[in-house]
């Protein structure tokens, strides 16, 4: 029995003067046996990974994203990886469709 997952992250480094220095948003979907229905295990986990990416955004909102107000340049390059980030996250999803 083999089990297979996929993961994908992109790490930003924040300006001087947060609370941060790096985040690291990162998704993935593990454990995927491959002797088992693959599109079966793959909905439930695209379910599970919705859910989570919101928790993982809404902390980003309230925790970072105010921690970096003052510097709307980097506000902005924050907001555009996040959006890059999305993309990956629908290609993974795609490449992993393909992969069943």
């Amino acid at each position: 029995m083999a089990i297979v997952g996929a993961k994908i992250g992109m790490t930003l480094k924040l300006p001087g003067g947060t609370n941060f220095e790096f985040i690291r948003p990162e998704v993935s979907i593990e454990g995927i046996d491959i002797e088992k229905n693959i599109s079966e295990q793959l909905a439930e986990a695209r379910k599970t990974l919705v859910e989570v990416w919101k928790e993982v955004c809404n902390f980003i909102e309230s925790e970072v994203m105010i921690a970096i107000e003052s510097n709307e340049k980097t506000k902005g390059l924050v907001t555009k990886k996040l959006k890059d980030f999305e993309i990956r996250i629908k290609n993974l999803e795609a490449n992993l469709e393909e992969a069943k």
